[in-house]
């Protein structure tokens, strides 16, 4: 089967659920940096939220998915690492990785 060498625009989104099993949300991203943003706003934001008592401290999930094969799937770099495993800079190598189709 022959590598894909280039990723399509809409095939990564970020998940998040506040509050499980509460719903959760997803909001499509271009590229893992990106991804790595919004989470980090989003953990900002819940945070917030807590410490103003606008929402009690629950557990909480998200991450990235990845579009295979016509369905969502977490997102793995070839270690087995999900996005909350990795430093912006694995982040950066990661993205750089995907464009290659490596």
């Amino acid at each position: 089967m022959k590598k894909q060498t280039t990723k399509q625009m809409n095939d990564l989104r970020v998940y998040w659920m506040v509050c499980i099993p509460g719903g959760e949300f997803f909001v499509p991203v271009l590229s893992l940096a990106e991804a790595t943003k919004i989470l980090d706003t989003l953990a900002d934001y819940t945070n917030f939220l807590i410490e103003h008592g606008h929402l009690t401290d629950e557990a909480n999930t998200s991450g990235v998915e990845e579009l295979v094969d016509g369905a969502w799937v977490e997102w793995e770099d070839a270690d087995c690492n999900n996005i909350g495993d990795l430093t912006f800079e694995e982040v950066l190598i990661a993205d750089a990785n995907r464009r290659r189709g490596t």
